[in-house]
């Protein structure tokens, strides 16, 4: 297995030698069955060298994708979970989860990483 998170900043060398890697590893026998790449990218940041590799990559008969896309969390998926991590009613924190979603738009790993900041600087203590 080999994973490569923020394949969107990768340059072309490196998009080249993964699309090598893939390819060649499709060709192998039984391969198919052990061998297993994730990439991850935002889709909003893609160059067009990613794309047309991406495109290249979907059209090959040998190499199966599956694509997973993650929408980013709304204002109410977002308020959710600072009630939850806080254990405090909506009405308390609705302003400050609104703060949260607008600094992270709404991706979870950085609303994660942005209340795990403010907790270890003191700023929110619970």
């Amino acid at each position: 297995m080999i994973y490569y998170d923020d394949l969107q900043w990768s340059d072309s060398t490196t998009l080249s030698l993964i699309y090598e890697v893939v390819i060649s590893m499709s060709r192998l026998p039984d391969s198919r069955n052990r061998f297993l790449f994730v990439g991850m990218y935002r889709d909003d940041e893609v160059t067009d060298n990613f794309t047309t590799r991406y495109d290249s990559l979907q059209r090959s008969k040998s190499v199966n994708i599956t694509d997973i896309h993650l929408p980013s969390m709304s204002k109410d998926d977002t308020t959710e979970m600072i009630m939850s991590e806080l254990r405090l009613p909506k009405r308390i924190i609705l302003h400050f989860s609104d703060v949260i979603h607008k600094k992270t738009s709404g991706h979870a790993l950085f609303v994660v990483q942005l209340l795990n900041s403010l907790v270890q600087d003191n700023i929110v203590v619970y």
